[in-house]
């Protein structure tokens, strides 16, 4: 996210997979790279003189370093699980940092603090981990005095449900003594745990953060308990949250525009920014010879044909003859078949610039995004988009929209229509392809959103089949999945599904995308072919760790969810049932929870393990899936 210098005079930030700075005056920003891979998550040190940043120009998300007056670039980490979110402490000193989970690039995160080199000739600093690992966490602030960290955590209700509210957490940062759990406002939840606060105020006299999806600042002491009663700052959304050195300014997104807050006047402006860029389209003339082709709607090859395309269209598909003009190429011993969509994925920035060539190294051109920082999102689609890096073609959403309590980090809690209509707003101007209305979001409110969402000309999707079929909700998530109600509508424990399941699903016209291969079909396919695992493109993208993980995975499923792989084929034949009843289904995965790419592979496996032919999983998996997506015409 866009962060401001000490001075108030610049701001950093990444686009398109690289880092500029925006000099206050000037609203054409500097690029200070321009290569293919990704950097991200800038921080400014104290005096302005560096950028900390993650980069995964080593092979893997690392911390990097640089000096703005030379321009040189270097690494201050070489680890083996990628990096994320630097905060430099306010001497300068020391760099905190997150590490993820290797087994799941969406969850965990491990804080740690790293001493600064003086000079490139010291060798490599040893990071220290002053924390066990948290749950989807938010950017680290600093206390001025450098004696504390403030994190944005999930503290849960109770063991028995996941949900709780999202709270500041308040960590010693030499790692010793216990964490202390300060609530902003009782019994809610604020914004989403990635940059929306809590950020600490360079003087230490006050925290901002965001809540009901508005900017909000809290008096605090030095050690950051409650001084005094929250006030509410903005009436419109804000994010990425950051002070100037005095203390005086708060800079944020308000959606598509950057803005600063005098915190002693109260004005907020806008800050001038000319930031375009322009999607690659190839002009070309292209024959492909293809041996056999499948158009993803028969269930038939067509054979021994030309795929002629010209300016970026395939303009016919006729009878093979040589010599055609264009640039040839012979797939003639090859069957040529539309790109695959995954319907169903989330993905971060510090995956890094390999995750675009994993997904296309899959036969995978286009991705359906269900939940997702909406900015890194953004960055990723425009990225792909513009040919700075290659990758598949993105579809994508923002944030979760909650309830009151959630779960994952990148969900926000809705509590009132106005801050719906807000999020509606957000959609409209970021260009969403989708509105995920999450488990804990009332009926009402979905009922809202939806009819909300239609007006803009937006789907909307959810875990639920009823009531939302009954008001027009366009698509529903997994065959299980979790769900408001407190168990499963679509599945009994022992994954069987019902008449009534289908005839709501079928009749309502709703897109179900049940994703079994997270619920069991990955592992059960694993239990029967252990050979998934010499997969080419998993061994090439996936570190050992990752790799070795997945057994751990098998076994933590085995113990957490013991039917999940001994009732696989009753699901597996649900969808079969759906298909069977003339319900609308496509193929996604919820990856990375099992492996991007392999997973959406064992996915039409699965499919075809529970009765469905190998055209009705391929159809779902390309012309289907781009009409849900509404590009039909277009893709698949």
């Amino acid at each position: 996210g866009p962060t401001v210098s000490p001075d108030g005079t610049r701001i950093a930030f990444a686009a398109l997979g690289d880092l500029y700075v925006l000099t206050l005056g000037n609203p054409r920003p500097e690029p200070l790279t321009h290569d293919a891979f990704v950097e991200a998550d800038p921080a400014w040190s104290p005096d302005g003189k560096f950028l900390a940043y993650v980069s995964d120009r080593s092979g893997v998300t690392n911390l990097w370093l640089r000096d703005l007056a030379s321009g040189e670039d270097r690494p201050l980490t070489r680890l083996p699980d990628e990096v994320y979110f630097p905060a430099f402490s306010p001497d300068g000193k020391r760099i905190v940092f997150y590490t993820s989970d290797p087994r799941n690039a969406w969850g965990r995160g491990t804080l740690h603090v790293l001493d600064v080199p003086a000079s490139e000739d010291q060798p490599f600093p040893v990071p220290k981990k002053i924390h066990e690992s948290l749950f989807a966490p938010g950017l680290p602030s600093w206390s001025p005095d450098g004696k504390f960290l403030a994190v944005a955590s999930l503290d849960v209700y109770s063991s028995r449900f996941r949900e709780g509210l999202n709270e500041f957490l308040l960590i010693p940062a030499d790692g010793s003594g216990p964490d202390q759990h300060l609530k902003p406002a009782e019994g809610q939840s604020f914004g989403f745990r990635g940059r929306n606060g809590p950020a600490w105020s360079p003087d230490g006299t006050q925290v901002a953060y965001v809540m009901d999806g508005l900017l909000w600042t809290l008096p605090v002491t030095p050690e950051g308990r409650k001084a005094g009663q929250p006030r509410q700052r903005t009436t419109t959304l804000a994010d990425n949250l950051s002070w100037t050195g005095d203390g005086k300014t708060l800079f944020f997104s308000a959606i598509d525009t950057l803005k600063r807050l005098d915190l002693t006047t109260g004005r907020v402006e806008a800050i001038p920014l000319d930031f375009q860029y322009r999607p690659e389209i190839p002009t070309q003339t292209l024959v492909i010879h293809a041996g056999k082709v499948f158009d993803g709607k028969t269930a038939t090859y067509r054979e021994n044909v030309d795929i002629l395309v010209e300016n970026h269209r395939i303009r016919a598909i006729e009878p093979h003859r040589a010599g055609r003009p264009g640039r040839l190429l012979d797939a003639s011993g090859l069957t040529v078949l539309p790109g695959l969509f995954e319907m169903h994925t989330h993905q971060t920035a510090f995956s890094g610039e390999k995750l675009g060539r994993l997904w296309l190294s899959y036969g995978i051109t286009s991705l359906r995004e269900t939940g997702s920082d909406p900015y890194d999102a953004l960055e990723r689609r425009e990225a792909w988009a513009s040919g700075v890096r290659p990758g598949p073609r993105e579809f994508f959403t923002g944030n979760l929209n909650e309830g009151i309590r959630l779960y994952y980090g990148l969900a926000t809690s809705i509590r009132s229509e106005g801050q719906l209509r807000l999020e509606l707003d957000r959609a409209r101007r970021l260009d969403y392809d989708l509105f995920k209305t999450y488990v804990r979001l009332p009926d009402r409110l979905q009922q809202l959103a939806t009819e909300l969402a239609h007006g803009i000309g937006i789907p909307v999707s959810s875990h639920e089949i009823y009531p939302a079929s009954q008001y027009n909700v366009d698509a529903v998530e997994h065959a299980s999945g979790t769900s408001r109600r407190g168990y499963s509508p679509k599945l009994s424990g022992t994954s069987r599904s019902y008449n009534d399941v289908l005839r709501i699903v079928a009749g309502s016209g709703m897109n179900i995308t049940p994703t079994i291969s997270l619920s069991g079909g990955f592992f059960y396919q694993l239990q029967r072919d252990t050979s998934l695992l010499s997969n080419r493109q998993f061994r090439h993208f996936f570190s050992e760790t990752y790799r070795n993980s997945v057994e751990a995975s098998r076994q933590q499923l085995l113990r957490l969810s013991p039917g999940a792989v001994v009732n696989f084929k009753n699901l597996a034949r649900h969808v079969k049932r759906l298909l069977d009843a003339g319900a609308r289904v496509t193929v996604g995965t919820d990856s990375p929870f099992i492996p991007y790419g392999l997973s959406l592979h064992v996915e039409l496996q699965n499919w075809v393990e529970g009765g469905a032919t190998p055209f009705e999983a391929l159809r779902a998996a390309t012309s289907w899936s781009a009409e849900h997506v509404g590009v039909g015409k277009d893709l698949g």
